[in-house]
């Protein structure tokens, strides 16, 4: 299923079940991981542009190059976090866990 529709599905749910969105967020990430160790030949870019993610665990998630652009990140944990190359603009990222991500230095 593309990352989109599982992310509107979600969104759109009056009833919001936490572990299954962990359960989409898990498989989204394994393809993206594909994504990123094939050079983009295998698995799928992690597209979450708008996506509702207050509160998400991404710890330790390997998010290069993945789009959140106008996500809502608010209090999401990304520890760790690997965000390089990562679209961030109009994220909102309002009490996010930023500890020790990485890519986030200033240019």
């Amino acid at each position: 299923m593309p990352t989109d529709l599982i992310f509107q599905s979600f969104n759109q749910s009056k009833s919001f079940n936490k572990q299954t969105v962990q359960q989409q967020l898990t498989n989204v990430l394994a393809a993206h991981h594909q994504w990123v160790e094939s050079e983009g030949d295998a698995g799928t870019r992690l597209d979450l542009s708008g996506a509702d993610l207050r509160s998400a665990n991404l710890s330790s998630a390997d998010l290069s190059g993945a789009d959140f652009f106008r996500a809502d990140l608010t209090e999401a944990d990304l520890t760790e976090a690997n965000l390089r190359r990562a679209e961030l603009a109009g994220a909102d990222l309002l009490g996010a866990n930023l500890i020790d991500a990485k890519g986030l230095e200033k240019k």
